[in-house]
């Protein structure tokens, strides 16, 4: 089904049932038939198999009797500390511990379950994706063995064998329904993924995007029926099937705003976070404001005490009351909790490795065409050639023609907005899109290098299915869009396309640009638009009332000051100014200083989008030159 709403439609997608919760992995305290080599009579267990792609600058690993912490170390049998470099700087494990018995089985294990990548995934979608990617790599190792070109793989095991007698089942025997061909190499049959993510993922609808995302990834469940598509996927594991109650509870706090593992500082740290995050509650699930929260989270633990307490002005202040016996009493409590461990059958990896910048792609094209995510759902990643066809008169420009989508936001309703506990929570809508998509069309008519011809489609994401947002994204050529979760469906995008990201002022987070360079293969454009100050100065007044108390108003305001001060600079220069301010960076700018820049409208000059938008379309166009029919 296609939606293509209106402009102004101010009805937002009604609300759904929370799915239950999945069932918890059984475990048993040891499984004699965990993988594992036979020297003699005598079982070692454990094993690395490393999966080089021919496009790739790292492999995929697959550890077998594999048990992981908590704080997500990897624990492995002591005989693998001899493979010490090779997992750390191959694999990409930062933490490994080398502590289980050679002979014996891993204790609480889980032999049926397969873990793929070790990224605590978390639920917003633009976090979802960068979480998701190393994932990725580990799922087309394995269910896209059979189709890839180009794969060399090596074993480790402890009878020094090689591949000869690796215990686990090879991934060339492998289907999408997870079911291994033959007798089962390795005395597996079939491989059960499972993936671990945040608790909060357990209140997201069944119909969720990053739910649905799983459910597009093996193993694929063939039938009929409407239950069908809630079989397809990988099993989600979330601290409490692992850990118990006890580790669900810290969870969040540890790992939902960082993608750096939590570190095994006294429990006073734990206590630490837990209250920096409750003064952020409220808008943490719709926040993407990675860049500051990562940087907070690299800060030792002891530094924060000034952010809980409220005295560098980026939260608010915490009772020192309720704080300090805490403290003491955290410290002076030196009984510790027995570490838990999980274990599994085994656990495949993939890597990014990290590079200087944010430009430098993940992944060839010739690998992501062929990614496992879009080869078993039938989507197309190569790039789609424009119909660009030779002048018929000599001296006349060629013709091109592309399909552009402004994606936008619905506006809420005024009744809507009046019942909100935040009304700032909204913002980043497009006003007045019907002046935007006029400008572009005429605009394109004056291009002196090709006869441009644009089909130009208004969307709202708002209630469509992950699947209906894909076909939209793969019949795109050019993506106008408002900053805003729904650009991360730029990622089913063909590449050789283009985004173009509309900002809100003094608010550039690169999340969205990260996205499009390195892990889609887009080319990437961002338009500022107009300062909205009347929102921002609003937003910033209800959310620093005179009951937060005298210092963190006088902030506020100041940060008001600045705001309009870098607003005038820009309409001075007529949009030149644009870095004048940047609070997504600021070191002055509180979480809500975020949340307000973000909440402003998104009114644009629509002449000078127009300029950048049929740019960037000709661009496309001239990219791939011939007379080609265009392929829907």
């Amino acid at each position: 089904m296609t939606h293509e709403l209106a402009e102004g439609v101010s009805a937002l997608a009604p609300p759904r049932k929370v799915p239950a919760a999945v069932a918890a992995v059984s475990f048993v305290d040891q499984d004699a038939s965990a993988p594992h080599v036979k020297i003699g009579d005598v079982p070692f267990f454990g094993g690395v198999e490393t999966v080089f792609h021919s496009d790739m600058d790292t492999p995929v690993c697959r550890l077998a009797s594999v048990c992981i912490k908590e704080d997500t170390t990897v624990v492995l049998p002591r005989w693998m500390r001899r493979h010490d470099d090779l997992l750390r700087y191959q694999c990409g494990l930062d933490s490994v511990s080398f502590t289980l018995p050679d002979r014996e089985p891993p204790p609480h294990y889980a032999g049926n379950v397969d873990l793929f990548g070790l990224s605590v995934l978390r639920h917003h979608m633009p976090h979802f994706v960068r979480d998701v990617v190393p994932t990725l790599l580990a799922f087309d190792a394995a269910f896209g063995a059979s189709t890839h070109t180009g794969l060399s793989r090596s074993c480790h095991t402890r009878d020094g064998s090689g591949c000869d007698n690796w215990p686990l089942a090879e991934w060339r025997s492998l289907n999408l329904s997870g079911v291994v061909s033959g007798a089962g190499t390795g005395g597996m049959s079939r491989v059960s993924p499972a993936v671990l993510a945040l608790p909060r993922m357990r209140l997201l609808d069944d119909k969720a995007w990053v739910r649905e995302f799983l459910r597009l990834l093996p193993p694929r469940v063939t039938g009929e029926g409407e239950d069908t598509h809630h079989q397809s996927g990988p099993t989600v594991l979330y601290p409490a099937d692992l850990f118990g109650a006890e580790a669900e509870a810290g969870a969040d706090v540890q790992q939902e705003t960082s993608s750096a593992r939590p570190s095994g500082v006294a429990s006073t740290s734990r206590y630490l976070v837990e209250a920096e995050e409750q003064a952020r509650a409220g808008v943490l699930a719709d926040t993407d404001d990675a860049e500051f929260l990562r940087w907070s989270q690299r800060r030792p633990w002891w530094t924060r005490i000034r952010m809980v307490l409220g005295l560098d002005g980026r939260t608010r202040p915490w009772s020192l009351s309720g704080l300090l016996p805490s403290l003491v009493h955290q410290s002076l409590n030196t009984r510790v909790r027995p570490e838990k461990v999980a274990c599994f059958r085994s656990a495949t990896v993939g890597t990014v490795r990290k590079r200087r910048g944010h430009r430098a792609k993940v992944m060839s094209d010739a690998l992501l065409n062929q990614l496992i995510l879009y080869s078993a759902n039938k989507l197309v990643k190569s790039p789609r050639t424009p119909l660009l066809r030779s002048p018929a008169v000599v001296g006349s420009r060629p013709t091109c023609k592309l399909r552009l989508t402004i994606l936008n936001r619905v506006a809420p309703a005024p009744e809507q907005l009046a019942k909100a506990k935040d009304p700032f929570a909204f913002g980043r809508h497009i006003p007045r899109v019907r002046d935007v998509k006029e400008a572009i069309l005429a605009k394109a008519l004056t291009d002196s290098r090709v006869d441009l011809t644009l089909d130009i489609r208004v969307r709202f994401f708002e209630g469509m299915t992950l699947s209906e947002q894909v076909a939209v994204m793969q019949a795109t050529d050019v993506l106008v869009g408002a900053h805003g979760a729904g650009l991360t469906n730029a990622l089913f995008m063909r590449t050789n396309s283009s985004l173009v990201e509309l900002a809100p002022f003094a608010y550039y987070a690169t999340v969205f640009e990260e996205l499009a360079l390195t892990q889609a293969s887009l080319r990437y454009f961002r338009f500022v638009a107009k300062p909205d100050d009347s929102q921002f100065v609003a937003c910033m007044s209800h959310h620093h009332p005179a009951s937060i108390g005298p210092a963190a108003v006088a902030s506020s305001e100041q940060m008001v000051r600045r705001f309009k001060k870098a607003a005038n600079g820009f309409r001075d220069t007529l949009g030149g100014n644009t870095h004048a301010l940047q609070l997504h960076l600021d070191s002055q700018a509180d979480f809500w200083a975020r949340v307000c820049a973000r909440s402003q409208s998104l009114r644009v000059d629509e002449k000078e989008l127009a300029k950048m938008v049929v740019e960037a379309a000709v661009t496309q166009c001239l990219a791939a030159p011939g007379d080609s029919n265009r392929s829907d």
